[in-house]
């Protein structure tokens, strides 16, 4: 089974005529791996002169399998492009490909490179790019769409993309000046 569980502590227990039915601990552990798959294994108990006893476990994996990206709100100038990446958050037991597309919201914005990412369990984490474009148009306002990036089986997530919108300014920093003393002049008369 999975390399990833194993025996820790109890690798040889001594029973006798005294403790024969008396239970002995086995404690298994599980390492932290890259990816999200729940592993499973065999532990096998012998003895010499004994019917072998298999024991199944499980491993309950602490890694969740998510598409992740670094911009969850993309502003796209109008008659323009912007980008954002796309990347797995633990690593796969296969290929795994994510589709990117517009569902709702403004037409003008189409997906026009990485509509199709394709992750391997070597580059999982290896940030893909997906480009948007907004196409000119007459309207003087802004518009808005949403861009969902899915794989089957996995969790859907998505883009908020702006049109002829700036990104919100940073707030300003404000310098606070300490208030000022001023000494009366010593004048020596």
């Amino acid at each position: 089974g999975s390399a990833d569980v194993d025996v820790v502590s109890g690798t040889r227990l001594a029973f006798n005529a005294i403790n024969w039915n008396t239970y002995q601990t086995v404690t298994l552990g599980a390492v932290d791996d890259p990816d999200a798959i729940n592993g499973s294994t065999v532990i096998r108990f012998t003895a010499t002169g004994w019917t072998t006893k298999d024991v199944a476990a499980d491993e309950v994996d602490d890694d969740s399998q998510d598409i992740l990206t670094d911009l969850d709100t993309v502003y796209v100038p109008e008659a323009g492009t912007a980008t954002f990446d796309v990347y797995l958050a633990a690593k796969p037991a296969a290929n795994v490909v994510v589709a990117v597309a517009r569902s709702a919201g403004d037409a003008d914005i189409t997906v026009s490179g990485g509509a199709a990412l394709t992750f391997t369990p070597a580059d999982y984490a290896t940030p893909q790019t997906v480009t948007l474009a907004a196409a000119a148009d007459a309207e003087p306002a802004p518009g808005q769409a949403t861009i969902p990036y899915a794989s089957p089986g996995w969790a859907p997530q998505h883009a908020t993309a702006h049109k002829d919108g700036a990104p919100p300014a940073p707030l300003p920093t404000h310098h606070h000046r300490l208030p000022t003393t001023r000494c009366p002049s010593a004048h020596s008369t």
